[in-house]
């Protein structure tokens, strides 16, 4: 009887080691994903991953509604004990959640990891000298010009300086009844980020140091040139003001992404003039231009499931499988590994190359900064009125938003 026992025994030993599925059950995780236009793609390769990995099967789920709409799913279901356990993060909220805890530290996954553009590492390495996230892909800014228009003016130099955009935006404007310039208001951090690059140029910056404000003189000439231009004759302060403009003909410089290629693609059979595509103004002939980088990324949800091993999925999906070209090519992103940059031709080629050329080598890029989401309203507040009301000098606008952004530092 006992021998019976025992060989039944080792029988069941034999069968649930020849069966590991019998022993462990897979874990399904949550991945997130805002609604940006290439989640087949994102779908494909998760399926890859699921098909190799039976432990860990992860599910896609796409935000409905607009991109802005996914930030209220995504809080709503942190807040409600149903958070997703992988998600994608923006430039403008990605130290908010940081510091409440709602990123886990993925530094041990980077071990080894070679081939990163350091401004990516720099721009997820923050509180402490963690990494709180995956690099996905990276947009930057630049001036997008119909160069057509500038010739009909008799405009044979592209500009540069403050007073040649403000000049060339106003003729334009005058002569051919189109907006010469357009400038968005601030909104979800958008309007911020498009002035980054502004500031920077007119040697001022927010939050660096020990002071929170670095240069007011310089962060004022920003905000002037700002207004300067937004209220110039050729000025458009209209967030409607977006790539239907440029392609239409009805705005000559456009401050935008290279996301914007995405549309002039689609609408090539339509445009029929020559544009494009140059650094941001500086305030005088010589001073080097900035562009600002806002990196898209995923997190992965401390308190989720299994949050290892869906870092190990991040890893394989962003560091090891072909992923990262394939989304920049598919989507026209700037991919933040170099050795993808230097591998993928789509980078010679089109408006692309228009971006490696005039942008990528004569700029300093910067990345968007961590600011939070009370700092951001503190900026956005400024940049608002120094749009819609010039009865308040700048300077007095950056002795407010000191005073404001002081009272935020000591009530931390």
């Amino acid at each position: 009887m006992k021998k019976t026992l025992l060989a039944l025994l080792l029988a069941v030993i034999m069968i649930l080691g020849m069966c590991p599925a019998l022993a462990e059950e897979p874990t399904t995780v949550t991945f997130v994903s805002n609604n940006l236009g290439y989640e087949d793609l994102l779908q494909e390769y998760i399926d890859q991953w699921n098909a190799a990995n039976p432990d860990l099967q992860v599910e896609l789920y796409v935000a409905s509604g607009s991109p802005d709409e996914y930030w209220t799913q995504l809080s709503t279901a942190i807040a409600g004990g149903n958070a997703y356990d992988i998600y994608m993060m923006s430039p403008s909220y990605f130290q908010t959640y940081i510091d409440n805890g709602m990123c886990y530290p993925l530094d041990a996954w980077f071990e080894g990891s070679e081939g990163w553009y350091d401004y990516a590492l720099a721009d997820v390495t923050r509180n402490e000298g963690h990494i709180w996230a995956y690099p996905a892909f990276n947009d930057l800014l630049a001036i997008y010009v119909n160069v057509d228009m500038l010739k009909e003016c008799g405009i044979e130099e592209l500009p540069s300086t403050y007073d040649e955009f403000i000049t060339t935006a106003s003729t334009v404007a005058n002569e051919l009844g189109v907006y010469g310039f357009q400038t968005s208001i601030s909104f979800e951090g958008y309007g911020q980020f498009e002035w980054y690059p502004v500031m920077w140029g007119a040697g001022g910056d927010l939050l660096t140091g020990e002071e929170v404000i670095t240069n007011k003189e310089g962060v004022a000439k920003a905000l002037q040139f700002w207004r300067d231009i937004a209220n110039s004759e050729g000025g458009c302060l209209d967030m409607a003001c977006s790539a239907d403009y440029f392609i239409n003909e009805l705005v000559c410089m456009m401050p935008i992404g290279q996301w914007m290629l995405n549309d002039i693609n689609k609408n090539a059979d339509q445009i029929d003039f020559e544009w494009t595509v140059i650094p941001y103004p500086v305030p005088e002939e010589g001073d080097t231009p900035y562009t600002v980088m806002g990196g898209w990324k995923y997190c992965v949800y401390p308190q989720g499931k299994n949050p290892d091993r869906c870092a190990d999925f991040l890893k394989w999906l962003l560091d090891e499988s072909d992923f990262q070209g394939v989304a920049a090519e598919y989507f026209l992103k700037w991919a933040p590994k170099q050795s993808v940059v230097e591998s993928l031709p789509f980078y010679d080629e089109g408006g692309m190359k228009l971006f490696k050329d005039n942008i990528i080598a004569n700029t300093i890029k910067g990345m968007e900064p961590a600011y939070d989401s009370l700092q951001l309203q503190v900026i956005g507040d400024a940049l608002n009125a120094a749009l819609y009301d010039t009865s308040i000098s700048c300077e007095q606008l950056v002795d407010t938003m000191e005073t404001e952004l002081n009272a935020l530092k000591a009530a931390r």
